[in-house]
């Protein structure tokens, strides 16, 4: 975590930049940290904060962070829950959205990966091969015999 409070514009230029060279999980305590500082945090409006939100929301769904997710909405809950609810709904909403997709996705993935699949009952198991050379070996030294 940053160990110095940023300016909340600043904060989202670090973590694109975080994410731009692969490290997600620093870009995600970048943004954590601005909910978490109160100096800056009441200080600014939702205009300002609620991008920092969504990209924050975002990185949560992305490495699958729910209780981080959970903690930043209620961080934002209070800071606007009385300014403007409009902002508070629209982050909420986006959250579901971005989990909903995020889930459609993987059942899509997981159905492809079924349909990839043939028949579970017809694998080929080490077991199966190894029995299935043994009669085959089985076979050619019972006809040289013959």
């Amino acid at each position: 975590m940053a160990r110095y409070g940023q300016r909340p514009e600043n904060a989202l230029k670090r973590a694109n930049e975080f994410i731009e060279v692969g490290k997600p999980a620093r870009a995600l305590d970048t943004l954590q940290e601005v909910f978490r500082n109160k100096k800056w945090a009441y200080n600014w409006s939702e205009s300002v904060l609620e991008p920092i939100m969504f990209k924050y929301l975002d990185l949560c769904v992305e490495l699958k962070k729910s209780h981080i997710a959970k903690e930043g909405l209620f961080q934002y809950r209070n800071m606007f829950q009385s300014v403007n609810v409009g902002s508070l709904e629209n982050v909420i909403r986006g959250y579901l959205r971005m989990a909903e997709e995020k889930t459609e996705n993987a059942r899509e993935q997981s159905a492809q990966a079924v349909i990839d699949i043939d028949d579970l009952d017809n694998l080929a198991t080490p077991e199966s091969i190894l029995l299935r050379y043994v009669g085959i070996v089985f076979d050619i030294h019972y006809i040289e015999h013959d």
